[in-house]
């Protein structure tokens, strides 16, 4: 046995024992080689991280000494970690001392994404951390932290975080050097301290955090100096260091290396945070100081229950001494034990929140959420029960509004007290109660009050609100209103009746938009599951609308016993709301009325159906202007018989009626028809009597088939008429519903029009041009076109007319015996030719013109005609048209038979127009000046040189050639003349502008009843059409001195001068162009002279005037006498005076009065050098002083009186 062990141990020493030593050694040095060696730690790390499917990249140094990574990544079950920039030192001789010493982890760039944990995830739960050594990490650091969440980065960005760790048996403490937060309203530098007592459920801890928060600008909510009034900036930096909120000495943050310093813009705040407790409950306590702010929050907190906050008490103080503090608790409430056998009570806890403000601007701290500015004084008390936490049992909430509140501008106060109820254990509608509410508002000069109680079913709640001014309300709103509601019942069972009216700012009665409205509506129902009614067993609100009238601007809407439902919860395939069987009773503006039976309507979740109809509405021309009326504040209803020389047809022939009804549904696409059709009447053409179409049948139908998310939509027209031919057309498209459920066409689906028209009669076009224009002729045609919406469209097709007529008698035009030849190719539209030959419909009464049009040859086998096309795509074309001896005005007082070529060209929104006419025949009377009619004030004439705004942006050029001919007559008023000249006009840039020169051509002129022959006529136009420079010169002819009237200057300052030949004295110019003589020696002549000289050159008014004189006229006496009211010149006198001439006792006086009651004249002899001046002041009614100076000199007192006969 001895000798089989010793070879036994001979044989293990001579033969294993070198196995695994050498063994063990090669271990020793692979581990030596992957520690020391810098190839064997790259190696290492690489095949570490393969194994959690990474990789490791650019390592240098070793383990033993230190090592650097460029790249690692690491793909975790959860969680993908990348780090840039990554070293460790690890000092290794700690670890005989049971130390796992880290010298350095950090990293430059650390990337952690990762996915949210299932809600029914629990997690790791509270087991404790067993750590077999202490650890400890004299650095642990990361440049910049990314956090990417369920794909979603972490909107807020870390960088420059430094901290050192301790992990052991005793715990954990983590110390934060520096940690730094970045979001571009603010920026935050954390330093802090977090203990962990134990590692394990419950993780007793003690948090110490110190926040140095910074604003860049006024937008930041740090900033708050900016928003609210008086907050007194207390510094960029609120000193060194924060109030102790907890246990320790705080260090003060260093903040000169975060680019905030002093000099930094915007604004700082501190804080201080102190968390301590567990997982079972903590306690947080919060200070912070800032430019103007002081904070102080302290809190109870339970993170593991569902509402973790058990009681907190926040303080806001501001600069100005405004002050906001809010406070909370909440707790258990005392249970009900449940019964032997029976399941445990539920859960009852109690809320309480209170909210103080004193002189709080809110609407400055929430800028950009409030619209209205809002500064408030008083406290909100609420006191709630909750059962289960879900569900409340009962509150009551107080609110008291101080005097010194202000909402958008305007005092606000008041109070507010209510109490709810619910009578169960489950949050359900039909057991809510109101035992109490009493509300009185106040806010400018608008009310609103509510009272009473609800919830069983003598109570009611009675709610009025007036509100005179609603722009005190909120920003935007305008006009006034008043409202008042009640409410009775209880959930399950409530009637409700509402009032309300609203009237605009600008009211406008009879306009749509401007007009006041009101609503009134009175419905019973309740809340519940509805058995036997519509979804028999989903909860929601069931009733009936009992009583319904709603008017605004002429039309008006009621109804009565109409059944809603409303079903919030319901889902798919139920319906969520629902309008049943109804009859409403429509009027509209002018008498109008119909009636619309509502078949029923009901929809929810994009899906909805409706169905109705109305059996009867009379459309008449008084209905479509009083519509009209509602819509246009430019548009008046026309009185009735206004201007009409036959009588009327009787009502039942002037109105159509028409019969509608439609059942559609959408559910993703629209399905079902809707249909408007002829039921009796007729429609009739604008005339004097108007004229029936003879309507045999007039339908318009669309219908709709749903083809999985799109529809495909068929609408037919078809009109047949007695006198005026019939029109049939369809259309085909493809509608799409987007996400909101709207409808529109499919953008790549084609759409198909088709149109045939045999129209005997085109008058039918009057019941959309009025009476002024009439139309007439026949027309045929038969087009087809297909496209895409927003894309190109292909048409073909024909158009031929014939007998076409356009007359509008008032201008003129009188187009008639048309011809029309038209294609479609492509997408243009060809006019081939539009061919009206010349019509002599009315003869001139001017001989000269009227001989030649029916006599001359020339004159005869005139025509117009028109070619070109329109191109539908670029909006744009261009026609030509051609006249020859065409008489393009014909009335009784003008004439105008032209020839020549106009080149209408478009490229919208740009049309241009030139050409050149030349007047065959010409005639105008200017009679018609004397019938210009006159202008309401609304009316705005654009003159020549203006500018011409034309609408929709249209940019107009205009280049016309206007040629009068040599057949162009003026007359009436006195004057006969041909006329001839040029004329261009151009229209540029809405300017229009004139150049040429037009002539007289022989002719006379009677005035005064003389007849004056026309030496010279000339009028020449220098850009303005308004203005012309004149040149016009008429003589008395055969006379021994030919006299007569020079007009020079412009049209709008004419200088008018009296000329002869030969040249003599102006009252001689005077008498040989009125009497055709000298004047009178004996001076009888000269005032009539005057009269009639000064009529001639002033134009209608006494030349005098225009050098500010009241009166000039001649006198007969004694110059310078007071004299009395009686003619100075009698039959004595003349009897008794000597033989001297007439002559020299008369003189010329020219007075001018003030308002001051002074006179001043000038008194001058005809036959001498006498002249007196004089001056005059009327004392009262019968007494005046003169005072005299010239020829005759002194002073006087005058009295002057009347006696009756």
């Amino acid at each position: 046995m001895a000798g089989l062990l010793r070879n036994l141990l001979k044989r293990v020493l001579v033969w294993w024992l070198p196995f695994v030593l050498a063994l063990g050694g090669v271990a020793l040095a692979f581990a030596a080689w992957t520690m020391a060696t810098q190839s064997g730690t790259a190696m290492l790390l690489r095949i570490v991280a393969a194994q959690l499917d990474g990789q490791a990249s650019r390592v240098r140094g070793t383990l033993l000494d230190g090592v650097q990574v460029g790249a690692l990544s690491l793909n975790l079950p959860r969680a993908a970690i990348d780090a840039q920039g990554l070293n460790l030192n690890v000092d290794w001789r700690a670890l005989s001392r049971g130390l796992l010493r880290v010298q350095d982890l950090s990293a430059d760039v650390l990337r952690v994404s990762t996915t949210s944990l299932p809600e029914d995830d629990p997690g790791e739960g509270g087991a404790a951390v067993v750590i077999p050594v202490d650890v400890a990490v004299d650095r642990l650091a990361v440049g910049r932290f990314e956090l990417v969440l369920d794909g979603e980065p972490l909107p807020v960005a870390v960088d420059d975080f430094r901290s050192t760790v301790a992990l052991g048996k005793s715990g954990l403490q983590l110390r934060i050097a520096s940690l730094r937060l970045a979001h571009p309203l603010a920026h935050a530098r954390l330093q802090g301290e977090l203990r962990l007592t134990e590692l394990s459920d419950p993780w007793p801890m003690d948090v110490r955090l110190l926040a140095s928060l910074h604003g860049p600008d006024a937008a930041s909510p740090v900033c708050l100096a900016d928003r609210l009034p008086g907050a007194s900036l207390v510094g960029k930096s609120a000193g060194n260091g924060v109030p102790q909120a907890g246990k320790g000495p705080a260090a003060p943050i260093d903040a000169s290396d975060d680019g905030q310093g002093d000099d930094a813009p915007g604004c700082t705040i501190l804080l201080d945070v102190a968390v301590q407790g567990s997982l079972q409950e903590l306690a947080v306590a919060v200070t912070g100081d800032g430019p103007g702010l002081a904070l102080r929050a302290q809190a109870q907190a339970t993170p593991r229950d569902a509402i973790p906050v058990r009681q907190a008490d926040v303080d806001v103080k501001l600069g100005d001494g405004s002050a906001l503090g809010a406070q909370l608790q909440w707790r258990a409430a005392p249970n009900e034990a449940g019964g032997p056998g029976q399941a445990p009570a539920t859960s009852r806890e109690r809320l309480r929140i209170g909210i103080d403000s004193r002189n709080f601007d809110v609407g400055k701290l929430l800028a950009g959420a409030m619209a209205a500015p809002a500064v408030l004084s008083g406290r909100l008390d609420v006191d709630a029960e909750l059962v289960d936490r879900a569900v409340v049992s009962e509150a009551s909430i107080k609110l008291v509004l101080d005097e010194g509140s202000r909402w958008n501008g305007q005092p606000l106060d008041g109070t507010l007290a209510a109490q709810v109820r619910t009578d169960g254990p489950t949050a359900d509608w039909a057991r809510l109660q109101v035992p109490r509410l009493d509300a009185d508002l106040r806010l400018g000069a608008n009310r609103l009050r509510g009272q009473g109680a609800w919830g069983d079913a003598a109570s009611a709640l009675e709610l009025q609100v007036q509100a005179p001014r609603l722009a005190d309300l909120w920003p935007g709103l305008s006009g006034k209103a008043s409202a008042k509601a009640r409410l009775a019942g209880t959930v399950a069972r409530h009637s409700v009746r509402i009032d309300a009216d609203y009237v605009p700012p600008d009211a406008r009665d009879g306009l749509v938009g401007r007009a006041p409205g009101s609503v009134r509506l009175e419905a019973a129902g309740g809340w519940g599951g509805g058995a036997g009614d519509f979804q028999t067993g989903v909860v929601g609100w069931r009733g009936t609308v009992s009583a319904l009238d709603a008017s605004h601007a002429g039309y008006r809407v009621r109804g009565s016993a109409i059944p809603v439902a409303f079903l919030p919860d319901a889902v798919a395939p139920q319906w969520q709301w629902q309008v049943g069987r109804a009859r409403l009773d429509v009027a509209l503006p002018g008498q109008a009325a119909f009636a619309l039976a509502h078949e029923g309507s009901r929809g929810g979740g994009q899906r909805w159906q409706t169905a109705g109809r109305i059996d009867e509405i009379a459309i008449t021309a008084a209905l479509v202007r009083a519509v009209r009326a509602t819509l246009d504040a430019d548009v008046r209803p026309q009185p009735q018989g206004s201007g009409r020389v036959n009588r009327s047809a009787p009502g039942a022939q002037r109105r159509i009626l028409l019969g509608a009804s439609w059942d559609l549904s959408f559910a993703g696409a629209l399905a079902g028809v809707a249909r408007i059709e002829r039921r009796s009447g007729d429609l009739r053409i604008p005339g004097d009597p108007p004229v029936p179409l003879g309507l045999r049948r007039l339908a318009l139908e669309a219908k709709a088939v749903a083809a999985g998310a799109t529809s495909r939509v068929q609408a037919t027209l078809d009109v047949d008429t007695e006198r005026m031919g019939s029109l049939r057309g369809s259309a085909a498209a493809t509608l799409v519903a987007g996400q909101d459920g709207a409808l529109s066409l499919a953008p790549r689906q084609p759409v198909r029009v088709d149109l045939r028209a045999d129209v005997a009669d085109l008058a039918w076009v009057g019941l959309f041009t009025g009476d002024s224009l009439e139309v007439g002729g026949s027309l045929r045609a038969d087009v087809q076109a297909e496209g895409v919406p927003g894309g190109q469209w292909q048409a073909r097709g024909t158009v031929k007319g014939e007998k076409l007529r356009v007359v509008r008698i008032d201008d003129g035009v009188r187009l008639v015996d048309g011809t029309l030849s038209a294609r479609l190719q492509d997408q243009r539209v060809i006019l081939e030719s539009l061919r009206f030959p010349a019509s002599l419909r009315v003869i001139p009464s001017e001989w000269r013109t009227r001989e030649w049009i029916t006599k001359d040859a020339d004159a005869q086998g005139g025509y117009l005609s028109a070619a070109g096309q329109w191109d539908l795509a670029g909006a744009g074309g261009e026609v030509s048209v051609t006249l020859h001896r065409f008489p393009a005005l014909q009335r009784s007082d003008r004439y105008a038979m032209v020839t020549g070529k106009v080149d209408i060209k478009a490229a919208l929104p740009s049309l241009s127009i030139i050409g050149d006419l030349t007047a065959d025949a010409g005639w105008a009377s200017l009679e018609i000046l004397s019938e210009v009619p006159t202008l309401d004030d609304d009316v705005i004439v654009v003159r020549a040189g203006d500018d011409v705004r034309t609408p929709d942006g249209m940019q107009v050029f205009m280049d016309m050639g206007i040629d009068l001919g040599k057949r162009f007559y003026l007359t009436g008023m006195g004057l006969d003349s041909g006329l001839v000249g040029s004329l261009r006009i151009r229209l540029e840039q809405g300017r229009l502008t004139g150049n040429g020169v037009l002539r007289t051509r022989g002719g006379r002129f009677e005035a005064y009843g003389q007849r004056l022959h026309l030496r010279r006529g000339t009028i020449t136009f220098q850009d303005s059409l308004d203005n012309p420079l004149l040149d016009i010169e008429a003589l008395r002819l055969g006379e021994q001195v030919e006299a007569g009237v020079r007009v020079a200057g412009t049209a709008q300052r004419p200088r008018i001068d009296l000329v002869s030949y030969p040249d003599v004295s102006e009252v001689e110019k005077l008498s040989w162009l009125i009497l055709g003589r000298g004047p009178d020696q004996g001076g009888s002549d000269a005032a009539l002279l005057l009269s009639v000289g000064t009529a001639l050159l002033g134009g209608g008014e006494p030349f005098y005037r225009q050098f500010g004189l009241d009166d000039v006229g001649l006198k007969s006496g004694a110059i310078g006498s007071s004299g009395s009211l009686l003619p100075d010149v009698t039959v004595a006198s003349n009897v008794t005076r000597s033989g001297a001439s007439e002559l020299e006792t008369q003189f010329l006086v020219a007075s001018k009065r003030f308002a001051n009651g002074i006179t001043l004249s000038l008194e001058q002899g005809l036959a001498g050098a006498e002249t007196v001046g004089r001056a005059s002041y009327r004392l009262s009614r019968h007494w005046s002083v003169d005072l005299k100076a010239g020829a005759v000199n002194g002073l006087e007192l005058i009295y002057r009186t009347f006696w009756d006969d």
